[in-house]
């Protein structure tokens, strides 16, 4: 393996949001490497607050993800998953070829229906599986077809193209899926299924206690494993800490309440266990950049013009 340089000798790290690229806040976006300026920045370590999956079909180097270093196959399709918080950088030795998909971790959380245990866990395991290399032709035809029709809805006219992008969106993921599968038994690492298993028993754990319990040290004690191990194990898979996920699925039930239903900020505030309605707005305002009032006028009407 070639020598990456070293690339964290810096002040501060980039932080990408997501309507710093799109035109609508939240709405999902396609755009090729070329465009997107991806040489410029490809060294400079940097995170991003969306989900980027990037289909790369062609060129050479290292892609670096948190402590992780994936060697871009020459001629060899690859598919990545980046999560919200995971610091990534690049290391090229030829230009890049392919297509970066944009989208809000609000979306990617939608993707996943509720009381259907197994999809939902799939495509949660696909942030303990962020570099996948596609060797199978027949399965690199099939994604680079998706891409084309995801690019015709979205750069087209016709009603209702974020609805089929979305659908188109949602069948990458699950073939992503089935090819991290199929990595994990060609690799048959049993300290890998144990991690997956600790990580995704950790995000139901707090999908199901996060309003009552948001200390760390009571999800160590009920997995049976120390603080420490499990933040060293989440952290190493998905470049964020428990609390993290545990604050980022009070926030996304506090989007959700904000957005579908008529409840007061108050209201809201001590349905999710705040005590004092101003310390729930000073933490939507840290964790989102706005506050829940704000945050609910901007996506309701987001909403209103999605689906033309």
């Amino acid at each position: 393996m070639g020598q990456v340089s070293n690339n964290f000798s810096v002040k501060s790290l980039e932080v990408h949001k997501l309507d710093d690229f799109c035109n609508q806040m939240g709405v999902p976006e396609i755009i090729n490497f070329r465009e997107l300026g991806l040489m410029k920045h490809a060294k400079k370590p940097h995170r991003h607050t969306f989900y980027a999956l990037l289909h790369i079909e062609n060129g050479s180097g290292y892609h670096i993800i948190d402590s992780t270093i994936y060697p871009i196959k020459k001629s060899t399709p690859m598919i990545c998953l980046l999560s919200p918080c995971q610091l990534h950088f690049w290391e090229l030795n030829e230009k890049l070829q392919g297509t970066a998909i944009r989208f809000s971790d609000e979306l990617f959380y939608s993707l996943q229906p509720k009381n259907t245990t197994n999809t939902a866990n799939e495509l949660l395991e696909l942030v303990n599986c962020p570099f996948l290399y596609i060797e199978n032709p027949q399965t690199q035809n099939r994604i680079r077809h998706i891409i084309n029709l995801m690019k015709q809805e979205c750069f087209g006219t016709e009603m209702g193209r974020n609805v089929v992008f979305i659908a188109y969106l949602n069948i990458l993921l699950v073939i992503m899926c089935r090819l991290c599968q199929q990595q994990e038994e060609d690799s048959n690492c049993v300290n890998c299924n144990y991690q997956k298993s600790l990580i995704n028993n950790f995000r139901s754990c707090v999908s199901d206690h996060f309003l009552e319990h948001r200390n760390i040290s009571w999800y160590a004690k009920k997995l049976g494993v120390s603080e420490g191990h499990l933040h060293e194990v989440i952290k190493k898979a998905t470049g964020a800490s428990p609390g993290w996920i545990i604050r980022k699925e009070i926030v996304s039930e506090a989007k959700r309440l904000l957005v579908h239903t008529d409840l007061t900020i108050s209201e809201i505030s001590y349905k999710l266990n705040f005590e004092d309605p101003s310390y729930f707005s000073r933490i939507m305002k840290r964790e989102i950049g706005m506050n829940p009032t704000h945050y609910r006028t901007v996506v309701r009407e987001r909403y209103n013009h999605n689906f033309k």
